[in-house]
Protein backbone atom coordinates (compact mmCIF):
# COMPACT_ATOMS: atom_id res chain seq x y z
CA UNK A 1 0.00 0.00 0.00
CA UNK A 2 2.73 2.46 0.95
CA UNK A 3 4.82 1.42 -2.01
CA UNK A 4 1.98 2.21 -4.41
CA UNK A 5 1.37 5.56 -2.71
CA UNK A 6 5.05 6.56 -2.93
CA UNK A 7 5.26 5.33 -6.51
CA UNK A 8 2.30 7.53 -7.50
CA UNK A 9 3.64 10.46 -5.49
CA UNK A 10 7.06 10.09 -7.14
CA UNK A 11 5.50 10.09 -10.63
CA UNK A 12 3.37 13.17 -9.90
CA UNK A 13 6.34 15.02 -8.41
CA UNK A 14 8.45 14.21 -11.47
CA UNK A 15 5.70 15.45 -13.78
CA UNK A 16 5.25 18.54 -11.64
CA UNK A 17 8.88 19.55 -12.03
CA UNK A 18 9.00 19.07 -15.81
CA UNK A 19 7.48 22.51 -16.58
CA UNK A 20 9.89 24.20 -14.18
CA UNK A 21 12.86 22.43 -15.73
CA UNK A 22 11.73 23.50 -19.21
CA UNK A 23 11.21 27.09 -18.00
CA UNK A 24 14.69 27.09 -16.52
CA UNK A 25 16.14 25.83 -19.81
CA UNK A 26 14.19 28.53 -21.66
CA UNK A 27 15.59 31.29 -19.42
CA UNK A 28 19.09 29.83 -19.72
CA UNK A 29 18.89 29.92 -23.55
CA UNK A 30 17.58 33.49 -23.44
CA UNK A 31 20.36 34.60 -21.09
CA UNK A 32 22.97 32.96 -23.33
CA UNK A 33 21.57 34.80 -26.37
CA UNK A 34 21.61 38.16 -24.57
CA UNK A 35 25.15 37.60 -23.29
CA UNK A 36 26.36 36.54 -26.74
CA UNK A 37 24.83 39.68 -28.23
CA UNK A 38 26.40 41.88 -25.53
CA UNK A 39 29.83 40.35 -26.13
CA UNK A 40 29.49 40.95 -29.89
CA UNK A 41 28.43 44.56 -29.30
CA UNK A 42 31.31 45.19 -26.91
CA UNK A 43 33.74 43.66 -29.39
CA UNK A 44 32.37 45.82 -32.25
CA UNK A 45 32.68 49.02 -30.24
CA UNK A 46 36.16 48.12 -29.06
CA UNK A 47 37.27 47.45 -32.65
CA UNK A 48 35.67 50.71 -33.76
CA UNK A 49 37.65 52.63 -31.12
CA UNK A 50 40.89 50.90 -32.11
CA UNK A 51 40.29 51.78 -35.78
CA UNK A 52 39.55 55.38 -34.87
CA UNK A 53 42.68 55.70 -32.73
CA UNK A 54 44.76 54.16 -35.52
CA UNK A 55 43.32 56.64 -38.01
CA UNK A 56 44.18 59.59 -35.76
CA UNK A 57 47.88 59.27 -36.65
CA UNK A 58 47.02 60.31 -40.23
CA UNK A 59 45.17 63.48 -39.22
CA UNK A 60 46.93 66.55 -40.60
CA UNK A 61 44.31 69.26 -40.09
CA UNK A 62 41.19 70.13 -38.14
CA UNK A 63 39.11 69.32 -41.24
CA UNK A 64 40.61 65.81 -41.38
CA UNK A 65 39.82 65.35 -37.68
CA UNK A 66 36.20 66.47 -38.13
CA UNK A 67 35.79 64.17 -41.14
CA UNK A 68 37.22 61.26 -39.16
CA UNK A 69 34.95 61.98 -36.21
CA UNK A 70 31.93 62.32 -38.49
CA UNK A 71 32.61 58.92 -40.07
CA UNK A 72 33.08 57.38 -36.63
CA UNK A 73 29.79 58.83 -35.35
CA UNK A 74 27.94 57.60 -38.44
CA UNK A 75 29.47 54.15 -37.98
CA UNK A 76 28.45 54.05 -34.30
CA UNK A 77 24.91 55.23 -35.13
CA UNK A 78 24.53 52.47 -37.71
CA UNK A 79 25.77 49.87 -35.22
CA UNK A 80 23.41 51.16 -32.54
CA UNK A 81 20.45 50.93 -34.92
CA UNK A 82 21.43 47.38 -35.92
CA UNK A 83 21.96 46.39 -32.30
CA UNK A 84 18.59 47.83 -31.29
CA UNK A 85 16.87 45.89 -34.07
CA UNK A 86 18.66 42.69 -33.03
CA UNK A 87 17.60 43.23 -29.41
CA UNK A 88 13.98 43.77 -30.45
CA UNK A 89 14.11 40.64 -32.59
CA UNK A 90 15.58 38.68 -29.68
CA UNK A 91 12.91 39.89 -27.27
CA UNK A 92 10.18 39.18 -29.79
CA UNK A 93 11.48 35.63 -30.29
CA UNK A 94 11.73 35.17 -26.53
CA UNK A 95 8.15 36.36 -26.02
CA UNK A 96 6.91 33.92 -28.68
CA UNK A 97 8.80 31.01 -27.11
CA UNK A 98 7.45 31.94 -23.68
CA UNK A 99 3.93 32.09 -25.14
CA UNK A 100 4.35 28.55 -26.48
CA UNK A 101 5.50 27.36 -23.04
CA UNK A 102 2.52 29.04 -21.35
CA UNK A 103 0.06 27.45 -23.76
CA UNK A 104 1.74 24.04 -23.47
CA UNK A 105 1.13 23.93 -19.73
CA UNK A 106 -2.29 25.58 -19.74
CA UNK A 107 -1.35 28.96 -18.32
CA UNK A 108 -3.17 32.13 -19.28
CA UNK A 109 -1.67 33.45 -22.54
CA UNK A 110 -0.14 36.90 -22.67
CA UNK A 111 -2.29 39.64 -24.13
CA UNK A 112 -1.00 42.17 -26.65
CA UNK A 113 -0.34 44.77 -23.96
CA UNK A 114 2.07 42.36 -22.24
CA UNK A 115 4.12 41.53 -25.34
CA UNK A 116 6.57 43.57 -27.38
CA UNK A 117 5.19 44.91 -30.59
CA UNK A 118 7.46 45.12 -33.65
CA UNK A 119 9.09 48.49 -34.19
CA UNK A 120 10.32 49.69 -37.52
CA UNK A 121 13.60 51.58 -37.33
CA UNK A 122 14.38 54.25 -39.88
CA UNK A 123 17.88 55.16 -40.99
CA UNK A 124 18.76 58.77 -41.62
CA UNK A 125 20.17 59.54 -45.02
CA UNK A 126 23.60 61.10 -45.32
CA UNK A 127 22.19 64.12 -47.14
CA UNK A 128 19.88 64.91 -44.20
CA UNK A 129 22.70 64.56 -41.69
CA UNK A 130 24.94 66.90 -43.72
CA UNK A 131 22.17 69.51 -43.95
CA UNK A 132 21.61 69.49 -40.21
CA UNK A 133 25.33 69.55 -39.47
CA UNK A 134 25.94 72.61 -41.64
Amino acid sequence: MYQEFFSQWNEKAKNGFTPLIELNQFFTRTTERVMRQNIEITNDFFNNNVEQLSALKDVKSAEDFITLQSKAVNNVNTKIQNTTQQALDLFSTTAKEYQVWLEKYGFEPLNKAQTLQPVETKTTSKSNSKKTAA
